[in-house]
C-alpha cells in the first residue's frame, strides 16, 4: 500500500515542482504550456503562492497552489490542482483542497475562486461537488467561487446525503460527525469528525476547533439536543434554545 506524505512546497523544491508541472502538462485539455511559460509560472507560484504537495517515496504525485494574499478583499484564488493519473483514486485532490479551505478559514478569507476549462467536465463535476458555484464564463473558461461557510451535520446515515448535496450547492464546506467512520454520508462530506454525537461537550470542543458557522441534526434524533447545545454555546443559528429542544426531545 502506498504511503502518502503531504508537505508544503518551498523554494528549495523549485526544481522538483518544475519537473512535476512539465510532467503533468498534458493532463489538462488546454496545456499549461500553451498559456504560460512553465519556468516563469513555476517561479511565480514559488514566490507568491501557497503550495502543498503529496509525495510518494520522495516523488511529487499531486500539487495544489493557491494565492492567499489579498487581505483587502479576503478572496483566495486556486491557480493549480493536479494529481498524477496513477494516484487519482486516493482522494488526494480532496485532501489538498481541504488544506486550502482550512488555511483560508484560519486566515479569515471568505471566498475561493478558480478558473477551469469549459470542456473539462471531470474538473467541473469535482468542484461543483465540493460546493463551488459557477459565476461567469468567458471564451473557453468557466469561473467558479465558493463562499466559505462550515456546516457541521450530526450523524452519517444515508438520509443526510441529500442535505449534504444541498449544502454543497449553497457553497458550504460540510463536516459530518459521529463515532462510526464507515457510515455512508461521510463519503460525501468534505470532512469527517470522529466524535459521538450524544457527547455534547466533545462535539462543542470539536466545533470550536473546526471553527464552524452552523450545526444541525437531520433525521437523527440523538443529535438534535447536541446541535441546539452547541449552537447556543457558540451563538450560532438554531431551531430553538437548548432548554426548549431538551423539553421537546424528552418524550418520557
Amino acid at each position: 500500500m502506498e504511503k502518502f506524505e503531504i508537505v508544503q512546497i518551498k523554494d528549495k523544491d523549485r526544481e522538483e515542482l518544475k519537473k512535476f508541472l512539465i510532467q503533468e502538462d498534458s493532463s489538462f485539455i488546454e496545456r499549461l504550456s500553451s498559456r504560460v511559460n512553465i519556468e516563469d509560472y513555476n517561479n511565480k507560484i514559488i514566490k507568491n503562492a501557497t503550495i502543498y504537495g503529496v509525495k510518494v517515496e520522495n516523488d511529487i504525485v499531486a500539487i495544489i497552489a493557491y494565492y492567499r494574499n489579498d487581505y483587502e478583499t479576503n478572496i483566495a484564488y486556486l491557480t493549480y490542482l493536479c494529481v498524477n493519473s496513477k494516484y487519482r483514486k486516493n482522494n488526494l485532490a480532496t485532501k489538498l483542497l481541504n488544506i486550502m479551505v482550512n488555511d483560508c478559514i484560519e486566515k479569515n478569507f471568505k471566498i475561493i475562486r478558480l478558473e477551469t476549462d469549459k470542456q473539462n467536465n471531470i474538473a467541473r463535476k469535482f468542484y461543483e461537488k465540493k460546493g463551488f458555484i459557477e459565476y461567469n464564463e468567458f471564451n473557453n473558461s468557466v469561473f467558479y467561487e465558493k463562499k466559505i461557510k462550515k456546516l457541521m451535520i450530526l450523524g452519517g446515515s444515508r438520509y443526510i446525503i441529500p442535505v449534504i448535496d444541498i449544502a454543497h450547492k449553497l457553497g458550504c464546506y460540510v463536516i459530518t460527525c459521529d463515532y462510526l467512520p464507515d457510515n455512508i454520508a461521510h463519503k460525501y462530506s468534505d470532512e469527517y469528525a470522529n466524535v459521538s454525537i450524544i457527547d455534547k461537550d466533545l462535539v462543542l470542543e470539536k466545533a470550536k476547533e473546526l471553527k464552524i458557522d452552523g450545526i444541525m441534526s437531520f433525521a437523527c434524533d440523538p443529535g438534535v439536543e447536541t446541535a441546539a447545545y452547541v449552537a447556543e454555546k457558540l451563538n450560532l443559528p438554531s431551531c430553538g434554545s437548548y432548554e426548549s429542544v431538551h423539553i421537546l426531545q424528552n418524550k418520557g
